[in-house]
């Protein structure tokens, strides 16, 4: 992934950051193969990759008193984290050339794969969704503007799409009457 942020120190102890972030997330069932106890995962033979862009707002506590000025600032600070986001995600795949020709990457939510809008399924996901970033890391002092920070993040999601499968499998005869794609 890649982030920048910039953050406001509020007190000696709390700041207030804003981010951007990209990231990419993938899987792919086919590094299973001749996994001993991952034999359901390979045949399974799923795969996706979607990238994943944010837009949050996060409270920043610092374990170690931050003072404004620079020439007080400690050089190391360690951080907890926590806040509220706001993410657009894509999910795509390649289709098995048996099936499809092209092995370009396809958008998987217009394909409705889990039969969502079909009468008797959920309503399709949405592609813009809320998350809640939380955790630690430590920031380096650089010069009087500039901090260098590493940290880990988490991120608890309001969706469980975020590789397109989220429930049970759709009837197969049902998919195929929608797209022989899906």
């Amino acid at each position: 992934n890649a982030n920048f942020n910039f953050t406001r120190q509020i007190s000696p102890s709390f700041g207030v950051r804003f981010g951007l972030t990209w990231a990419r997330l993938s899987g792919d069932d086919s590094y299973m193969d001749g996994v001993s106890g991952y034999e359901p995962n390979f045949m399974r033979n799923l795969h996706f990759r979607n990238d994943v862009k944010e837009l949050s707002i996060v409270g920043q506590y610092d374990l170690v008193r931050t003072e404004r000025s620079y020439l007080r600032r400690e050089q190391i600070i360690p951080y907890i984290f926590g806040g509220i986001a706001v993410f657009a995600h894509d999910p795509v795949a390649r289709p098995d050339s048996s099936v499809y020709q092209s092995r370009n990457w396809v958008r998987l939510q217009p394909l409705n794969t889990e039969g969502q809008g079909l009468p008797s399924y959920a309503t399709p996901y949405s592609l813009i969704s809320v998350s809640f970033p939380v955790g630690f890391g430590v920031r380096y002092k650089l010069n009087s503007s500039w901090d260098l920070g590493f940290e880990m993040g988490f991120r608890y999601t309001l969706t469980d799409y975020l590789d397109d499968a989220g429930g049970n499998y759709a009837d197969p005869t049902e998919l195929l009457g929608q797209s022989p794609l899906a």
